[in-house]
């Protein structure tokens, strides 16, 4: 018969010629010989997932098509992390967490810190994508209030951590 594609990228569809499964799932084929004598054999394969390095990219607009390294100090911030081995599961839509900093460059200081959960854009895709982060310059800074508190000359900075890839 050929052979058959199996995936964890691509959302479930009945008789498309495609197997779709996740990390951990586990596929049992059956050959049973209708003709001559009768005989069945059978296999069983585990999915297990490899690491794949995870990027992080910044974004001025929600249609996440414009990617950025500047941002104005009152403007909308949007971040996404590409990472396919952390869709463990093709029918769900799951999540990641990115820690963000802000930087004083003149004196090496945290000055705001936001931890921010980012969701699938759909099921089985590995991009994650956050709501829209305010960025403002007139905010005393407040660790996880949503809304990120800098200044001119400051820096950001996103940590990802993938939990499948130790690198």
């Amino acid at each position: 018969s050929g052979a058959v594609l199996v995936t964890d990228t691509a959302t479930f569809v009945v008789n498309d010629g495609v197997v779709n499964w996740g990390s951990g799932d586990t596929v049992h084929v059956v050959y049973d010989d209708i003709l001559g004598s009768i005989e069945t054999r059978y296999d069983t394969a585990l999915a297990i997932q490899g690491a794949t390095a995870g990027s992080v990219q910044f974004f001025e607009n929600p249609g996440y098509s414009d990617d950025v390294d500047t941002y104005l100090t009152r403007d909308l911030m949007y971040i996404a992390v590409f990472d396919t081995d952390e869709n463990l599961n093709p029918a769900a839509v799951e999540t990641v967490s990115v820690t963000v900093y802000v930087g004083d460059n003149e004196n090496g200081l945290t000055l705001d810190t936001e931890i921010l959960t980012l969701t699938e854009s759909g099921a089985s895709t590995g991009i994650f994508r956050s709501d829209t982060i305010p960025l403002t310059d007139t905010k005393v800074p407040s660790v996880n209030d949503r809304m990120v508190s800098w200044g001119a000359g400051d820096t950001l900075h996103v940590a990802y951590t993938d939990a499948t890839d130790p690198t």
